[in-house]
């Protein structure tokens, strides 16, 4: 497990390098941060993965199995490199559930307006947001993708916190 982490590090922190040369309003989100503890990610290192501009993600809750799109984007590629994982995620607002990444994504924070509910987005640079509500939102994003068909995805997702499994669609 250690070593797997190990490994889950040492890419990240390469892709982090990789994506911080690709655009040039990245240095300005690249602040360090303090240090929070390190969630409990269950990941397992794979192959080097190079996602396409259509990459699909498969997001289970419970015995519930969604399909998302992937934006093709710095952040959501690095987002699919880290895959899979499974993440205890905690409940905000009744309408999103949310959790702190140990490490930080690339960003491109925009203010849409409107969350739509599916919709997979990072606040800030390391906290992944699942939406299972639509609603005007005045905050800032990232967005890297969104779930296809949401039917059934707010009673999946429940009131508390949930399990939720992210991998690469096959």
């Amino acid at each position: 497990m250690i070593r797997l982490k190990a490994a889950f590090l040492c890419c990240s922190l390469l892709l982090a390098a990789a994506f911080t040369g690709c655009a040039a309003d990245t240095a300005a989100s690249s602040a360090p941060e303090p240090e929070k503890p390190s969630p409990s990610v269950q990941t397992t290192a794979q192959a080097e993965t190079t996602p396409t501009a259509v990459t699909e993600l498969r997001i289970q809750a419970g015995d519930r199995v969604f399909t998302a799109q992937l934006e093709d984007t710095p952040a959501a590629q690095a987002l699919a490199a880290a895959m899979p994982m499974t993440l205890n995620m905690d409940e905000m607002n009744g309408n999103e559930k949310y959790f702190f990444l140990s490490d930080a994504l690339p960003t491109n924070a925009e203010r849409s307006g409107h969350i739509a509910a599916g919709d997979l987005m990072l606040y800030g640079d390391n906290c992944l947001v699942l939406f299972y509500e639509s609603f005007q939102s005045a905050y800032s994003y990232t967005h890297l993708g969104s779930i296809t068909d949401t039917a059934g995805l707010a009673d999946a997702l429940g009131s508390g916190s949930v399990e939720v499994s992210f991998s690469l669609a096959e």
